[in-house]
């Protein structure tokens, strides 16, 4: 721009030059002029011999003198033009392009974002929707405790009671452990223990017995789940009961008193639940198409025996689904719900190995159900199930379950072996514990594993 003024003032000086040059000039003598024929003041002169002189304006000033002052006129112009910003004006044109763009790009994220917030809201409402057809208790809900209540399907009054002195020995294993204060709680922040209660219940109103106790452990800082099956045999203290079977403490005061139960015998923390009756995994095993077992013949007899029962009670045809012999077989529902509750071959620690085959078997299953199979199953199943995990925390685990689901899992079993006795007390078959072999058991496996 200085450069610019520089070259206008050497313009206007070279014009001015020009003027002095011409102004000192000789000027054509007036000799031979006539008094008449020289010009007024004020007015055009006109030589003699009809030259051309410099033209006059009205004003009196010459026509070169008044380029000069324009072009001094138009310096000003540009002066006042740069001054005024009018020089910048297509800057501002740029800068005002450029901030449009921003702005443009500004509204697509913003377009972009409420999009995802719809889409998460929705999907939210669809999680929500299928929580609430859940039976969800209060977290610390405590059940009716019953003082009665009716004898086990095995039971046996006829049976001879083991001697007085096994039987002292096994009870006194149980009172010196829960007076045993040096053994901690076992618990960390990073694992999740939700017991997995199954009984033979037809509705969620309906209590039934605990014919399956598993406690599924998430461990999510090493990425693993443990399935641990307690055995309902398991001769403990119920609080407030007394001495006897595991599974009875489900029968006199529901999930919470079971959980107290195997807390305080086992010393390991349980807080969460999820209550199923057998009978609603019918409905998620055909959703799935079935699992792959292997039936043994020794089990055929008893699987049949089960097979028609539940047949019966599902109001089907009782024959139907009858295996003649042992093999791999594609189990359906009411089938899968018979193997796992076969219990007279190889006592109960078979039963809670058939059961854990079947759930394994669920989970690999679940991985691969499209949307349609998944709210099939899921309409079926969950107004069958009770918990009393809160509306917040299952939330949480459904975003968790893609993950989850591909976690390790292993299978554990209290007792676990050379750790129990059996013995009869009052007409029933039940297995002495050695506690502290079975709670150094969990934390290796659970805790450390």
């Amino acid at each position: 721009m200085a450069k610019d003024n520089e070259n206008e003032y050497t313009d206007i000086y070279s014009n001015s030059n020009y003027n002095e040059k011409k102004s000192q000039e000789p000027e054509e003598s007036d000799a031979g002029v006539t008094a008449e024929e020289k010009a007024p003041s004020g007015r055009q002169p006109v030589n003699s011999a009809g030259a051309d002189k410099p033209e006059k304006t009205e004003a009196g000033k010459d026509v070169h003198m008044m380029g000069v002052e324009g072009e001094l006129d138009f310096t000003k112009k540009r002066r006042r033009r740069h001054h005024s910003g009018e020089g910048h004006g297509k800057k501002h044109r740029k800068h005002r392009k450029k901030m449009s763009t921003k702005k443009k790009i500004l509204v697509i994220i913003l377009v972009i974002v409420g999009i995802l917030l719809i889409l998460a809201a929705v999907a939210v409402g669809i999680i929500f929707h299928y929580i609430h057809m859940l039976d969800i208790v209060p977290e610390y809900y405590e059940d009716e405790v019953v003082s009665n209540i009716e004898k086990d399907e095995d039971y046996d009054p006829e049976l001879s009671n083991s001697s007085e002195e096994d039987i002292k020995s096994i009870e006194d294993k149980i009172r010196k452990n829960l007076e045993d204060k040096s053994i901690d709680i076992m618990k960390d922040k990073d694992i999740l223990n939700i017991l997995l209660i199954g009984t033979d219940g037809r509705s969620v109103n309906e209590r039934g017995r605990s014919d399956s106790m598993i406690l599924m452990s998430v461990n999510k800082k090493s990425g693993k789940i443990t399935m641990t099956s307690f055995l309902r045999d398991s001769y403990v203290n119920v609080p407030g009961i007394g001495n006897t079977r595991l599974n009875h403490a489900y029968a006199y005061g529901g999930p919470s008193l079971l959980m107290d139960t195997i807390e305080q015998n086992f010393k390991i923390e349980i807080d969460k639940y999820i209550r199923v009756n057998f009978y609603s995994f019918v409905s998620v095993i055909d959703t799935i198409g079935g699992v792959d077992i292997n039936v043994t013949d020794d089990e055929i007899k008893y699987f049949n025996r089960y097979l028609y029962g539940i047949n019966q009670r599902e109001g089907r045809d009782p024959e139907k689904g009858k295996l003649e012999k042992g093999g791999k077989y594609k189990l359906d529902g009411c089938q899968a719900l018979a193997y796992s509750r076969i219990r007279y071959v190889g006592t109960d620690f078979q039963r809670t190995e058939r059961q854990r085959t079947v759930l394994e078997q669920v989970f690999q299953h679940l991985q691969g159900l499209n949307l349609v199979q998944l709210n099939d199953m899921l309409n079926k199943l969950l107004p069958e199930i009770k918990t009393n995990l809160q509306e917040g925390e299952i939330f949480s685990l459904v975003l968790q379950a893609p993950s989850i689901l591909k976690y390790e899992r292993k299978q554990c079993r209290v007792p676990c072996d050379g750790s129990w006795t059996d013995i009869v007390v009052d007409g029933m078959m039940v297995l002495g514990i050695d506690f502290q072999m079975n709670q150094s058991y969990l934390k290796k496996n659970i805790y450390n594993g």
